[in-house]
């Protein structure tokens, strides 16, 4: 996959980040990003979603990512 794209937005996410840092859309393309660039685990995609929790609890990707969530337990629970 080429990544090529991606970087760049991240560094304007990042850039845009230091203007708002509550902004909930910037926090969110800082997640998507992220998952794009490979840093699934890193401490600052938890930061990313721990601070996009706090200023937008109901923000659309925080639901897609629970509801993913719970399939996943769901279908662990169901193989073991």
């Amino acid at each position: 996959m080429d990544l090529r794209p991606v970087a760049p937005t991240h560094t304007h996410a990042r850039q845009a980040l230091t203007k708002d840092g509550k902004d909930p859309e910037t926090l969110a393309n800082l997640v998507v990003c992220n998952l794009h660039l490979g840093r699934r685990t890193s401490t600052k995609m938890r930061t990313y979603i721990a601070q996009l929790k706090a200023v937008s609890p109901a923000h659309p990707l925080l639901a897609k990512m629970a509801a993913l969530e719970g399939a996943f337990e769901s279908a662990a629970a169901a193989a073991s």
